[in-house]
């Protein structure tokens, strides 16, 4: 399948974002700036269970906010799923079965079954299904990788501010 950039005729591409925690909002920032560039792209709607999350989303992008992500179903051609692990691949599947293209912060799904299922129906459905891995890239920018020597081992060390912060060390080999 060729993904070709896509300008409708009516207008901009319409792109809601589900779940307005970090990488939601991250990803309201996003798209919003993908419209002040023309890209065809603007943000549409966000949704999120949590009242307050909601409405300081709504506020801060500018966009209506809805609890229930099933209320956006069939209004957007392209969707973020930044909500916990365990709902993407019900979310996934309604939108793709929905005809909208989506784009699934990792993981996504919780088992391979459901994962494998989520790939045949984005082929069968003819939509775009990519999973967000921004965190490859991030060895890339800081030119370690362009050394001579690889490494053999590296440490990194993820910080999370904010209530709830979670600190994790994962070795990973190159």
């Amino acid at each position: 399948m060729f993904l070709r950039r896509r300008i409708p005729e009516n207008g901009p591409l319409k792109a809601a974002v589900i779940g307005a925690g970090a990488f939601g909002r991250h990803h309201c920032t996003k798209y919003k700036l993908l419209a002040q560039t023309g890209a065809g792209v603007e943000l549409f709607a966000l949704a999120d269970p949590s009242a307050e999350s909601r409405r300081a989303a709504a506020l801060l992008f500018g966009v209506p906010a809805v609890a229930d992500w099933r209320e956006l179903l069939g209004k957007v051609d392209l969707v973020s799923i930044c909500s916990p692990a365990i709902t993407h691949a019900e979310i996934v599947r309604a939108f793709l079965n929905a005809g909208t293209h989506v784009l699934v912060e990792k993981p996504i799904a919780t088992t391979i079954e459901e994962a494998n299922d989520l790939v045949a129906l984005a082929r069968q459905t003819g939509r775009v299904l990519t999973v967000g891995h921004q965190e490859r890239f991030v060895f890339a920018r800081t030119g370690l990788l362009d050394q001579d020597e690889a490494p053999l081992e590296i440490h990194c060390w993820r910080r999370v501010p904010g209530p709830g912060a979670a600190t994790m060390s994962a070795p990973c080999s190159i």
